[in-house]
Parts: C-alpha cells; structure tokens; sequence
C-alpha cells in the first residue's frame, strides 16, 4: 500500500464579510456620519446529536453552532443587539433570539449558541445561517454566511498526490467504531463518500474532498542562439522545460519549439499545469541573428580579409586635370543588421598632411566616393575610423573596405583594406574629450605589422614595371601624421639569391623597381632576370608599424600570355605593439 501520512481536516467554511445592516445614531435629529456595521465573523459546531457525531453538519442532524457577531463600522451600537437565527436556507426548528449586548466599534467579536436541525439534502449542499438583528426592537436587517453539508475538505500530503484519511472526532459522548469507502486510503485528488458507525449504535455518510493546492515548479531551457540561413527567419528547436509536480502535469510553450523565429531576438514563455490547474511559468530567449555563418573574432593581428573598427587603405591616389586616368574609388560597407555606422575618414598625403571628412551609413548599407571629389591632386593612404555618435573610437568590428585604383601610368589594382579589430573591454576617450588615442597593441585594437612582404615579384626584362608603396601608421592626425623613416629590406630571387636594400622618406615612400633598384648593387633586371620572379622582405629599423600595397603593369598584357596586370596588399609577416594614433573627437556632421 502507499504511504499515508496524517493530514488536517477541516471544515470548509466560507465566511464572506457583507454589509448587512447599519444602525444610524440621531442627535438633534441630524445622522451622524458613520455608523455601526455587523458581520458573521465565525461559527463553531459546539455539538451534535450522538446519531451523526463526526464534527460535521449532516443532512437531518440536530447541532448547536456558536456563532461569533463583530461590529466592523465606525460606531458603537446604541442599543442592545438583539439576533434570530431564521428558519431559511436549509435550517429547519432554529432555536430561539440571543442577546448579544452592546458592540463596540472595531472591538472583538461575541458568541452566541443557537440550535437547529439541517433539512435533509444532498451531501455537499451549501446552508445558508441568517441572523436577523433588531437594536431595541427596531428591525436593522440581516447577516448571512454558509456553510457545506457533510463536507470534509483535506489537502494532500506535501510531495504527493493523494493523503491519508484519520476518523474524525465527534464532541459529543458517541465513540466512531468504524469507517469505510468506496477505495482504501490514501486518497487521490477528488471528493469520495465515507461511511461511518458508532456505539450508538448508528451509522451515517459524509463526503471527503481532497485537494491539490500546490503548484508544480518548472526551469525553462538555457538561451538559444542560431542564424537565420534565408536570412530573414529561422526553424528553431529546443528541449522541453523540466517540470515536477505532486501530480501529473503537462507544459506548454509559445512559441513552440519547431516554430519559426523572426530575425531578433524573441521571449518564449512556458507554463507548467497540474491537474488542479495550479501552475507556474518561466521564460528564456531565441536570438535569431542574421549573418550567415558564425562572426570571425577579434584577435591581435590585422587581416585585410574581414572586418574591424579602424580600416587601413594602403594607397589614393587622383588627378586634379585628368581624374579619369588616374583616381581612386573608395567603398566602405556597414555589415552589422541592425545598427548605423559613424566614420571618421582622414586622408593622409605624402607630405603627411590630415585632411579629415565624415560617411555616415545605415545598418548593412554600403557608399562610395571617388577620392578627386573629396582631396583632388593628392597621393596618399587613408585611414577609416568606426566612432560614435560623439565621435569617440567605438568597438564596432562591422566595417568593410575595398578600393579600384588607377594610375596614369597604368598600374591598377582592386584593394582590400587592412582591417583593425577593436578587442573588448576599454574605454576609447572619457566624457568630454576632445582627442582620443588609437593603440594598435593587441589589448585595444589588433597589431599591426612591422615586417611586410611583397610576393610575385616578376622581371623587368620581360616589360613588367613593378610599384611598391610603404606607410607608416602613427601620428597625432590633428597636426600630421608620422614619418615612415628608415626602413631596411631584402630582395629574394626564386634561387634564394639576396640583396640588401634600404629607404627612407616621409609619411608614404614610392619604390619603382627599375635599373635603379636596389641601389647600390646588381640591377633589378639582371638580379631577376626574363622568365624569373622574386619577392621582398621590408622592416622598420624603428619598430614602426608599417604597410602598404604592391603593383605590377605590362604593356603586353594582351598579347603575351606571361603578362599581367596586378596588384595586392603587402603581407604581413611580423608584428609590432608600439603604433598608436591620436584622433580628434569631434561629431559627424552626416
């Protein structure tokens, strides 16, 4: 058998406290302003015929209450106050008038025994006791509660869904020998029939009804992040909330798991209900992002194939007099979904001279602009900076950008910026500032290179006339931008042959690799000579960080199947911590 453990049974009362009479003081024939107001404030069965001796009011049963009146008003009663329990609402030969004094307002309340037999009715039929009160014989009006026939009320037990059953005792003299139902204890939620015998001898029935009062707890799944493949929503699953209850219960969801979630981030709430309908909710979140594939992270080296907070073009360059042969046309892309992007643009001329504008770009928009619109006649690299809306650097890793360049001369190239990852937890520039510092260290934003490369080096004797440009990134922009300085290198051929090389120059220098380079040495084309290739290797003596962009225009490119036009970004092969550069903090005006 089940355990079965003690419970509490009690009457089930239900003791509403209404308004039902109010006795109105006169001085001077003018009503005061408050007054008095009786209620029911409990009953007790003091005792019962020894023919149903089980602490309940049963149907044809002769019992004695005790039924407590209280004055909840704002005056005392005037008088004495004066109750008759009526013969209405299922009470039959009701005993007579009590007398219950004078009742104070806000004081305790007062009993009085009355007597009654309960009419014969269906177990489990609410009584109603009405007392109607006079005040020195003036009729002020009735009180009322109710109460169940024969009806026990027990919850269960905690931790379970059923409870145990203990005879009940009877006030009077009769003793219960016995009772039986229809199942043994212990009892599941429900009401069931229970007979009883006594000494008396007799027997009688009563209802029990058991009930589940406590709710079942619930712990909803952990947050669920995934990508929206169409780009707009996606099908999203998850394991079902962990519920317990005393009894059976059942969860539910909504969304559902297996429901499509929109681009964003949506709440699902979860109800867990038992059998009695007590329940309990929690909640979680599906973060459905809309980038497809997974966000490269920050790191300390600087990549031009991804995105950052700070972008780096190695080269611009246009005519003043003939901007279609030789210009620059700059994109820059905003890629994060639902955020705009502030940029800080500086134009950074050989003579390392800042010019500086503002773009200002929607979430996912990109723009363009050709570099003879904005600085005309100038030669040099730019530098993009991801701000806020007060123009402090900001940790957004969401920019892009890419370049067409075009030379007079013929070279030409389609370039990635080098792109710089803010790295978390810093704080760019305080409340005010009116310049903000940029470090290139690998602890606010990604390192930058201080050994660089240029690969796929062809010969000159073939009629390839290759260009290199070198940077330098540091400065303080508002005044001008670092010079490049002395920088050291090695030209390699394919047989692993080397010369030394070195340069210096301001904020950019020009290598052209003519019969000039490398100087003092073997010339260019004769140290890589026709049908060969090599590569260099350049480094700041300075621990400077510098980068920059390599190209290579042949006049044969169409005739000739070993000419080329190209163009790329030098490598980066080894890094420095030490660059930095300062900015001012000043609004976009876009």
């Amino acid at each position: 058998m089940p355990r079965s453990l003690p419970v509490k049974l009690s009457l089930l009362a239900v003791l509403p406290s209404l308004l039902v009479w109010t006795l109105t003081q006169r001085n001077d024939a003018k009503a005061q302003t408050t007054s008095p107001k009786i209620v029911i404030s409990g009953w007790t069965l003091t005792a019962e015929d020894c023919r149903m001796p089980d602490g309940l009011v049963d149907p044809g049963e002769t019992v004695t209450l005790s039924i407590a009146l209280q004055n909840t008003g704002g005056a005392n009663t005037s008088q004495q106050l004066l109750a008759t329990l009526q013969a209405s609402g299922g009470i039959n030969a009701p005993s007579g008038q009590q007398d219950y004094g004078r009742l104070t307002a806000g004081g305790p309340s007062v009993s009085r025994n009355f007597s009654f037999t309960a009419a014969s009715q269906q177990l489990g039929t609410p009584i109603t006791l009405t007392l109607q009160i006079s005040d020195g014989g003036v009729n002020r009006g009735t009180v009322t509660t109710t109460i169940m026939l024969g009806l026990l009320v027990s919850d269960t037990d905690p931790g379970l869904c059923q409870t145990g059953f203990f005879q009940p005792r009877s006030p009077s003299a009769c003793i219960l020998t016995h009772c039986a139902s229809s199942r043994r204890p212990p009892f599941p939620v429900g009401t069931y029939a229970i007979i009883c015998d006594t000494d008396a001898p007799s027997r009688f029935t009563f209802l029990l009804t058991v009930r589940d009062t406590q709710p079942p707890t619930i712990v909803c799944p952990t947050a669920v992040t995934t990508v929206a493949t169409n780009g707009a929503s996606a099908i999203v699953t998850f394991p079902a909330p962990t519920a317990t209850d005393n009894c059976q219960v059942t969860t539910t969801c909504s969304p559902s798991s297996g429901a499509t979630f929109p681009v964003g981030v949506t709440t699902v709430s979860c109800t867990a209900t038992d059998g009695s309908d007590n329940s309990a909710t929690c909640s979680f979140t599906v973060t459905v992002n809309q980038d497809i594939g997974q966000p490269i992270p920050p790191s300390i080296v600087s990549n031009d194939q991804r995105t950052g907070s700070v972008l780096a073009f190695p080269i611009y360059t246009s005519s003043a007099s003939s901007p279609q042969s030789q210009n620059t046309r700059v994109a820059i892309t905003n890629t994060e979904p639902t955020r705009a992007a502030f940029v800080h643009l500086f134009f950074i001329n050989q003579a390392c001279n800042v010019a500086d504008s503002f773009i200002c770009l929607t979430a996912q928009q990109t723009t363009h602009f050709l570099v003879s619109d904005l600085d005309p006649g100038s030669t040099g690299y730019l530098i993009a900076v991801a701000t806020d809306s007060f123009g402090c650097p900001m940790n957004f890793n969401f920019l892009l950008g890419d370049e067409f360049v075009k030379f007079q001369s013929g070279h030409t190239a389609n370039l990635p910026a080098q792109a710089f990852a803010a790295l978390p937890g810093w704080q760019p520039c305080a409340g005010g500032a009116t310049s903000a510092t940029i470090s290139f260290d690998g602890v606010r934003y990604s390192q930058a290179p201080r050994v660089i490369a240029a690969s796929n080096i062809p010969s000159r004797a073939d009629g390839n006339e290759a260009l290199i440009f070198v940077n330098r990134l540091g400065g303080d922009f508002r005044t001008g931008a670092s010079t490049v300085g002395a920088v050291s290198g090695l030209l390699y051929d394919d047989a692993e042959n080397v010369v030394s090389v070195s340069r210096s120059g301001g904020c950019q220098f020009r290598l052209e690799l003519n019969s000039c380079f490398p100087c003092p040495g073997p010339r260019f084309e004769s140290f890589i000579p026709s049908g060969r290739t090599g590569w260099l290797r350049l480094f700041s003596e300075a621990d400077s960080a510098i980068f920059g962009a390599s190209f290579v225009q042949n006049p044969n490119v169409r005739a000739t199947a070993n000419a080329f036009n190209q163009g790329h970004n030098l490598h980066s092969l080894t890094l420095t911590n030490t660059a930095n550069i300062v900015i001012p903090v000043l609004p976009p005006n876009c």
